[in-house]
């Protein structure tokens, strides 16, 4: 995370004026940094729709502006009441935890901030979008190799599935398009992080980094399966 001079009295700003229990500054992604935006706010809340007789509560997570420029943006956009922050960065009142509980630590990898601004919005709260205060959320950066282990952990298939899961459960929520699109990406934060990069720096051509990217694939699946059960193991050995 980069930040720009001044980013934190914005949002203390904002906090104090509003009320506000999450501020989030504008958050940008890559580099340049501060160029383009990552999330300038969006929504987080569970829809529900009857049909035929039949209910369905459905997820609802957008991100605003992602992807356009900073410079485009920027000037448009004014503090306001939104729906979506991330853990990137954001302003937290702590007693809202006296009301809503902890973070909840079912949620493994994915979808914790989503879950936060949902119980936030259901105990009265309100989340802000503070742009005056910008950051920088790198992701082009290699890993290190002592970073690999854990990356391939904390990303890993079934944490995600899990994190799903209880998602799902948590708040009843129907199997719709939104979780069977997440099945089908299980993985891709490791696709992009360890093996694009990789087979993008092989001189053998897109029809072979097409052959080896799939080989790839292949093994991290087997690879990332053992390194979580392993990791199982010695959790169980350790509470035993």
């Amino acid at each position: 995370m980069v930040v720009t001079p001044g980013w934190l009295k914005p949002l203390v700003h904002c906090a104090e004026e509003t009320g506000a229990t999450i501020v989030s500054p504008l958050i940008c992604q890559g580099s340049p940094l501060h160029t383009e935006v990552h999330c300038a706010g969006g929504e987080s809340r569970i829809k529900v729709e009857t049909k035929g007789g039949i209910t369905r509560r459905k997820m609802i997570e957008k991100i605003y502006k992602q992807g356009r420029k900073v410079a485009d943006v920027l000037p448009h956009l004014q503090r306001q009441q939104t729906g979506l922050a991330e853990f990137h960065c954001m302003m937290v009142r702590t007693e809202i935890f006296q009301q809503i509980g902890l973070l909840d630590e079912a949620l493994l990898n994915t979808k914790e901030h989503v879950d936060l601004c949902i119980l936030v919005a259901d105990a009265g709260g309100t989340v802000y979008l503070e742009p005056e205060s910008v950051m920088t959320y790198i992701t082009s950066k290699p890993l290190e190799q002592t970073d690999i282990n854990y990356y391939m952990l904390r990303w890993s298939d079934a944490w995600e599935l899990a994190s799903l899961k209880r998602l799902s459960e948590k708040w009843n929520l129907t199997e719709d398009e939104y979780f069977k699109n997440k099945y089908k990406r299980l993985g891709w934060r490791r696709q992009m992080a360890l093996i694009s990069p990789f087979v993008r720096k092989l001189p053998i051509g897109k029809f072979g980094w097409r052959v080896v990217g799939k080989l790839l694939l292949t093994i991290d699946k087997v690879v990332n399966r053992y390194i979580t059960t392993r990791y199982a193991q010695k959790h169980l050995q350790n509470l035993s």
